[in-house]
């Protein structure tokens, strides 16, 4: 689990040193940088898939990634710990700084495992310096499996576009169910497979969903009868059974 990072001279982030639990809850006013610290698992998990180079330029450029620019920001600074159910911790950091043509290289980028408890910052053995893309992530460079993995897994889940477009309201593969998507295309076919697999748990879904829209009755969920390779997501409301929504008249907050 991811337990402890620091970021400092990402975006709009001058310095953060924060502890994590299995649920965070970002209050804030807007422009308080709840964004920019959500974006930081995607820098990370573009790093570690080869992709830093990529991620500055859809940023625009490095300017946009340092807090206030280089004139003010000289480097960007992360670092990462991850404890395991044996207690033990393992760690990641790196520093990017800008080049001439707006791009971001590795000053230095740190890793290492079996790391004290909540002795933070101390023990990452340097594995490579002034590169474009991660070192620490090749498989030649024996990264903890723990560090590597977790990163690469992060997915960054935003689904509050439901409007004619959005991904969540077009149909999806109905087979298109080993792993939640970040956009929700593939939401209709993930609850669908809940449903039929692990009915258990997809009503604990349908609970939670009544929590906080009252209004809601229950998914409806079936394969197109025309095509059943698609599924789209659609629901009724608790005082009209009969009635049969799409996506798209979710509220955003829903």
């Amino acid at each position: 689990m991811l337990e402890y990072l620091e970021i400092e001279g990402y975006k709009s982030i001058k310095e953060l040193k924060i502890e994590l639990r299995p649920i965070n809850i970002l209050i804030g006013s807007n422009g308080a940088g709840k964004s920019n610290f959500i974006s930081f698992f995607k820098l990370l998990r573009a790093i570690f898939n080869q992709r830093l180079q990529r991620f500055v330029l859809e940023e625009g450029k490095a300017d946009n990634l340092l807090y206030f620019g280089r004139k003010t920001t000289k480097e960007l600074y992360g670092s990462v710990y991850f404890r395991d159910d044996h207690d033990k911790v393992a760690g990641y950091g790196f520093r990017l700084v800008p080049s001439k043509e707006g791009r971001l290289f590795f000053s230095n980028e740190g890793i290492g495992k079996n790391l004290e408890p909540f002795k933070f910052g101390d023990g990452l053995t340097l594995v490579a310096s002034y590169t474009e893309e991660s070192e620490a992530s090749r498989e030649l460079y024996k990264s903890p499996e723990q560090v590597r993995q977790s990163i690469k897994n992060i997915i960054q889940y935003h689904f509050n576009d439901t409007t004619a477009t959005s991904a969540i309201r077009k149909e999806s593969e109905i087979n298109d169910n080993r792993y939640l998507k970040h956009d929700g295309s593939n939401l209709a076919a993930m609850l669908y497979y809940l449903k039929v697999k692990h009915p258990i748990v997809f009503k604990r879904i349908e609970k939670t969903v009544r929590r906080v829209a009252p209004f809601f009755n229950e998914f409806i969920l079936e394969p197109d009868r025309l095509n059943e390779r698609l599924i789209e997501l659609r629901w009724n409301e608790t005082d009209d059974p009969d009635s049969n929504f799409g996506a798209s008249q979710f509220s955003d907050g829903t």
